[in-house]
């Protein structure tokens, strides 16, 4: 698992261990040892030799840096609602702020379940923003919603060449710009499709599994 500022990132299953450096670890002594390797399949994957991961387009390494708002219009486009007010039943803590409980280690205390405690703005569920992200990027990730639907040129370039098995293909003589940004998005909707992961349990309440799996250490997408 990792910490990317302030968002949290479960482990992706899309990280791949490419030879040589796998031969070089031994899988019972070594830390990476507990991680589901499998060896990279891109045939002209750049990054080879290497320890790396191609994560999908709706993976939270690459939504991390969305703004809410963004965030919110892919869900809108997707036709996947979302929670904008707290769930019944849940109170802000006594000091205000996000009512979303997580690991406290205060000095001289031992560990102990706390309310987040951060500020929250109006629209974000009584969340924190960074905690209101995780809940947005877990409904996109276990949904499938493809964030291909608002790139930008320079975002759908980036994506063709990270995402395609070949690569991003030159553009022809013959193509228009609009041409080649529409035979890229087709390719990446064909050649690289965002798959969704549903929640193994279907939710009473979203944003109340969502609080359930980040204290229990699943993570949250």
């Amino acid at each position: 698992m990792g910490l990317y500022g302030s968002l949290y990132v479960p482990m992706c299953p899309y990280v791949s261990l490419c030879p040589p450096t796998c031969q070089s670890l031994s899988p019972r002594s070594h830390w990476l040892s507990r991680f589901p390797w499998q060896r990279c399949s891109l045939p002209r994957c750049t990054l080879r030799p290497s320890l790396h991961a191609h994560h999908p387009r709706h993976c939270a390494f690459h939504l991390r840096d969305w703004d809410i708002a963004r965030l919110q219009r892919l869900l809108q486009v997707g036709g996947v609602s979302y929670d904008t007010e707290p769930p019944p039943g849940v109170t802000p803590p006594p000091g205000g702020g996000c009512w979303l409980e997580e690991l406290k280690e205060p000095p001289g205390a031992p560990p102990h379940d706390a309310p987040c405690g951060r500020p929250t703005d109006v629209g974000q569920a009584g969340l924190c923003r960074s905690h209101y992200s995780e809940y947005l990027i877990s409904m996109i990730w276990s949904v499938g919603v493809d964030p291909l639907r608002l790139y930008g040129c320079s975002e759908l370039l980036l994506a063709a060449q990270r995402h395609l098995p070949a690569g991003r293909p030159p553009k022809e003589q013959h193509e228009s710009e609009a041409q080649y940004t529409q035979r890229l998005r087709q390719l990446l909707q064909s050649e690289a499709p965002v798959r969704p992961r549903p929640r193994k349990r279907s939710p009473a309440h979203p944003i109340c599994v969502f609080n359930q799996r980040t204290r229990d250490g699943s993570g949250a997408v």
